[in-house]
């Protein structure tokens, strides 16, 4: 016994020792920010997106990093993977914007002010503040290795990879030891990595790409996509180097993108640009909410404001709203300049007719766009009036499956003086529902009901209503709890309509087009023996766009839409008298032009010189693609003045009877529709002198 009391006194002291060791190594490794001073904090963290982390380089631990919060010097800041951070330095006002899964060390000695890159993806944008007042640091010095690079009054791209190569390109400005390592690359003019690019989506919706023109002879082409990694060519968008433009359409939110620049004369070589970011902008005006275009408003005297109430969907900082006499606008009442916020109270001396609109500033392009002009009329009134009701409009018919799904929202205009809103929504029932249907279209109906609330809203949904009709009405309160004449009575009904079933099943669906245009093939079942036409509604979220109505006589459609992007499609069968027989559900569609292959790759052990046997034979392999088709196999000859183009329907190809001489093969994939994607990577094809073959013609090759 007292053995195994020395065996548990003996674990519980290491087990102590240990958890002393422990705390004592985390407490030592705390990154806890030391005391601040003037001349130790340098820089502080603008925005972030997900996880950013910091610590000093002496120490273990790394912690969160939050909005505002300041660095000092010697501190490290990295971003996990999917995150992104903007530091600023706060006496230069310098930028650096760090990208997903990269790390940075901002350092200060003696007055100079450094960076060093430890790896991801980086830009900086080193210019002088906006202000006359004198800075103490104006400069940054990049660290690279054992040297420090002045970066001057410059912006700047710049990617490391994991074994420490540096990739970088000077966008404004000049840095000598920087240009020598992007003076081969493609020189990208516009758009630049911090400056949105505004498009209109229904008219321009191209994004311009401007570079350094290059010497003739090259072809320039687009890549992009969502990520770094998954960049593909962009259809179309191919035009010579020398040009210096060329425009594509992306799709709006963030891209990632670069030029690449191919050439058939063995005197140039493919060159290419860094991997740059581009925030594609929809260029869309405020829109007008509230009131509504030649509302009749009426107004109580304690109480005489109209709230102008928009949207902002481009996200503008600055707003101007207008009001006037005229319709032109030309007999301004007020002009108001209002900051990020997306309504203004105008409080009308007089009745009248007035005019409006909201218009949005670019203040970076000194540009301004507006709304439509709209219009409201208004009447200061003392009696508390019933409100106007709205929606459901009067006899409106619905569908069972729709109630069930979406309920049906009740909306009504405010009433002067109203404080509250009463709704009350009745369904009329028969007196006797034993008797006969024949006896019951005699007989009295009793009024039930189905739904009754108060509250301050212009609204109220309503879901849980069976087949039936119903009647409805609201009724405005004031302050003193005391309650208008009841509005007009509305009648709707609910019908039990038969759901219309998709072909396929499915409710959501990317659809990938081939055609020039963006478009969307439709296919549905027929709804009923006595359908003989259907009507098909596209909607967008988008509130610019007008929904899309044709009616057909098939029971499928292929419609060009405006553009790509997210819609909502449903199909209704109509009969020969036009009466609805049976609605479809709501089925989300994704629109996007599908995508060329990519290159095959050559499998491992095909060598970058491939020998062909003294009879003039060889055989290789590559990776299948998925989705392919076939193979073309490009042959060239070493002077590119003759070529041939091979398919094969496996990822192999045998050739025979070649004739003496060096060759470069490439490959390319093409899909089911008969569309061949990007050529992929060259390999030089070497046939020996001694070959005995007498007609060195490259129509000869023989394919197995």
């Amino acid at each position: 016994m007292s053995k195994n009391r020395r065996r548990v006194l003996l674990a519980t002291m290491i087990s102590t020792l240990n958890f002393v060791m422990t705390y004592t190594w985390y407490k030592l490794s705390d990154d806890k920010p030391e005391k601040n001073t003037q001349s130790e904090t340098i820089a502080h963290l603008v925005t972030s997106l997900n996880d950013v982390q910091r610590k000093s380089v002496k120490k273990l631990i790394w912690q969160p990093v939050y909005k505002n919060e300041k660095f000092q010097t010697g501190e490290a800041v990295r971003t996990a993977d999917g995150a992104e951070a903007r530091i600023e330095f706060i006496n230069s006002k310098a930028i650096v914007d760090l990208e997903s899964d990269s790390t940075i060390i901002i350092e200060e000695n003696n007055g100079q002010l450094s960076l060093d890159f430890i790896k991801g993806n980086i830009y900086i944008k080193n210019t002088a503040p906006n202000t006359t007042e004198k800075k103490k640091f104006t400069n940054i010095a990049l660290k690279s290795g054992d040297k420090l690079i002045d970066l001057g009054q410059s912006e700047i791209a710049l990617g490391k990879s994991q074994n420490g190569k540096l990739n970088a390109q000077v966008l404004k400005g000049s840095v000598a030891e920087l240009d020598k390592i992007s003076q081969d690359n493609i020189q990208i003019i516009r758009p630049m990595p911090n400056e949105p690019v505004y498009i209109h989506p229904q008219s321009d919706n191209q994004t311009e790409f401007a570079w350094k023109p290059l010497p003739k002879g090259y072809q320039v082409f687009l890549e992009a996509g969502s990520t770094r990694t998954d960049l593909l060519p962009i259809a179309g968008s191919e035009t010579l180097g020398e040009l210096g433009l060329l425009k594509a359409k992306l799709k709006l939110g963030r891209n990632y993108f670069r030029l690449v620049a191919r050439t058939q004369d063995l005197t140039l070589k493919p060159i290419s640009s860094a991997i740059l970011r581009a925030t594609i902008v929809a260029k869309i005006p405020p829109q007008p909410l509230a009131p509504e275009n030649d509302a009749e408003i009426s107004l109580s005297k304690d109480n005489p404001g109209v709230t102008l109430v928009w949207s902002n969907p481009t996200e503008f900082k600055k707003i101007i709203v207008e009001v006037a006499a005229t319709p032109d606008l030309k007999h301004k009442i007020t002009t108001q300049y209002v900051d990020n916020i997306s309504q203004y109270s105008y409080q009308p001396e007089n009745n009248g007719k007035f005019y409006w609109r909201v218009s949005g500033v670019f203040e970076d392009k000194n540009e301004v766009i507006s709304s439509s002009i709209m219009s409201f009329s208004t009447n200061i009134i003392n009696e508390l009036k019933p409100p106007a009701v709205e929606f459901p409009k009067a006899n409106e018919k619905f569908n069972e499956n729709f109630i069930k799904e979406k309920g049906i929202v009740f909306s009504w205009k405010s009433s002067p003086m109203a404080e509250n809103y009463k709704i009350i929504v009745e369904k009329n029932v028969s007196s006797n529902e034993n008797v006969s249907n024949a006896e019951s279209t005699r007989m009295p109906t009793a009024i039930e009901k189905i739904y009754e609330k108060e509250n301050k809203l212009l609204q109220a949904r309503v879901t849980d209503l069976k087949p039936g009709e119903y009647t409805w009405t609201v009724t405005a309160i004031d302050k003193q709890n005391k309650q208008s004449k009841p509005s007009e009575k509305r009648h709707f009904s609910v019908n039990s309509l038969p759901l219309l079933k998709w072909a396929d099943g499915k409710n959501e669906d990317d659809f990938y087009y081939l055609s020039l245009r963006p478009s969307v093939t439709l296919k549905w079942e027929k709804g009923g023996s006595k359908a003989t036409s259907w009507v098909v509604i596209i909607y967008s979220d988008d509130s610019s766009f007008n929904p899309i109505t044709k009616k057909v006589s098939i029971t499928g459609i292929d419609i060009e839409l405006p553009q790509d992007g997210a819609y909502h499609a449903v199909v209704e069968a109509y009969d020969t008298g036009d009466t609805i027989l049976a609605r479809s559900s709501r089925r989300a569609i994704r629109v996007a032009a599908e995508p060329l292959l990519p290159a095959p790759k050559f499998t491992e052990n095909v060598p970058t010189e491939i020998e062909a046997s003294p009879r003039g034979t060889t055989e290789f392999q590559w990776s299948a693609v998925q989705g392919a088709n076939k193979y073309i196999v490009f042959i060239k000859s070493a002077d590119n003045k003759s070529n041939k183009e091979l398919n094969f329907s496996s990822p192999s190809a045998k050739l025979k009877k070649l004739m003496p001489g060096e060759y470069k093969v490439s490959l390319r994939s093409v899909d089911n529709k008969g569309r061949a994607g990007p050529e992929g990577e060259i390999r030089i094809l070497k046939v020996p002198n001694q070959s005995n073959m007498r007609a060195p013609k490259l129509k000869g090759i023989k394919v197995n």
